[in-house]
């Protein structure tokens, strides 16, 4: 008997959670949160994703026109 057959093996526990358990998921997260709020924390957690994926590729709009504003104002 080798020791690998009597651990754990996650592997073959862990797996993607069924449709009855997001179900419950967010139940719970609705009671915890109430339904006004969820929209907006939906919102900030995109918002939050999107400014991270341009700070990823160094595409940060704000700092380009920043940029442009100080050119612009030395020019004149």
């Amino acid at each position: 008997m080798d020791i690998s057959d009597s651990l754990f093996s996650w592997g073959d526990y862990m797996s993607m959670p069924g449709f009855g358990e997001l179900v419950v998921i967010f139940l719970i997260i609705l009671f915890v949160f109430g339904a006004g709020k969820i929209p907006r924390i939906a919102r900030e957690i995109g918002s939050g994703i999107r400014d991270f994926k341009k700070a990823m590729n160094g595409d940060d709009s704000s700092e380009t026109e920043e940029i442009k504003t100080n050119k612009k104002s030395k020019k004149a």
